[in-house]
């Protein structure tokens, strides 16, 4: 049966190289002027002497709702070596303290609650996300390289902050460039990349194509800056389409899997060796349906 070729097409994507890392772009003076004041309000904030985790993703989940607070979870293994490097150097740092203070925080052991492991397709340790109050994906990192060092990791949990403040404040800037005909490349890509992190892949897809057309009348030494975090962009969505694929195949909508591997090959973007293997699995889908006949 076809669901039971889930994760293939992850894998592939992980194999192929394709990127997870974020891009830190110009602020605008409205988001430095609100970034100012909630520096005031986060040193007022008291630092507890150790991050107090929750071991359920439930009642984690539960109490970020209930506290309207962005939920940080640490996916882990205790055979992990980076995991422990994570608990050794990362989590006790003051900085790091502080800077998630504000957040409701869970770390899931990955052989304990296979479940959660398969539902949120952790593939490697450690897996750190973040989700906002009502549980949208805000961020996914895939190993430990954002979060090691420390001073490395306070220095990604305040460009996911930064963004979540800044995103509403970006969509209206983006908005009124889009009906004045007077496109910014710089604050739609960082818009862009905003909704890249948060898998809203079609949103992603729209500005990223404003993107590269602003970009064909500008310098040639700037778009191609601009033309490099462009395709890891896309590297990007093709991780979160994959992930939707694997989701739909794992509860059995098989259907609406094929039709999202048929869009997948209709993409620009994605990797050979990711479009060979949608297509052979839309082969065996077909294969399957002409024997059940």
């Amino acid at each position: 049966m076809l669901n039971r070729t889930m994760f293939r097409l992850f894998t592939a994507v992980l194999t192929a190289g394709v990127a997870t890392g974020g891009v830190t772009l110009a602020v605008d003076d409205a988001a430095k002027s609100q970034a100012a004041a909630d520096k005031v309000q986060a040193d007022k904030v008291q630092i507890p002497k150790k991050i107090n985790w929750y071991t359920s993703l439930a009642k984690a989940r539960e109490a970020a709702k209930k506290e309207n607070k962005i939920l940080f979870v640490d996916f882990y293994a205790t055979w992990c070596g980076p995991c422990k490097m994570l608990d050794a150097q990362t989590f006790p740092d003051e900085a790091f303290r502080k800077v998630t203070a504000s957040m409701v925080c869970a770390k899931i052991d990955t052989d304990k609650d296979q479940l959660s492991a398969i539902n949120y397709q952790i593939l490697s340790v450690p897996t750190l996300m973040f989700f906002t109050p009502t549980g949208e994906k805000i961020a996914r990192f895939n190993g430990a390289n954002e979060f090691l060092p420390a001073q490395l990791a306070v220095k990604t949990v305040k460009g996911i902050l930064d963004d979540e403040r800044s995103l509403a404040e970006l969509e209206k800037q983006v908005e009124k460039q889009v009906k004045e005909d007077a496109s910014d490349p710089v604050t739609t890509l960082r818009l862009a990349m905003i909704h890249v992190r948060r898998d809203s892949v079609e949103r992603a897809e729209a500005l990223l194509a404003a993107v590269e057309r602003a970009d064909s009348d500008n310098k040639a030494k700037v778009a191609a800056e601009r033309k490099a975090t462009v395709e890891r962009a896309y590297q990007q969505l093709i991780m979160a389409r994959v992930e939707s694929i694997n989701e739909l195949l794992r509860t059995d909508k098989t259907a609406d899997a094929v039709k999202a591997m048929r869009s997948l090959l209709a993409t620009k973007y994605a990797p050979p060796e990711v479009k060979t293997q949608a297509a052979d699995l839309i082969e065996q889908f077909s294969t399957d349906q002409d024997d059940k006949k």
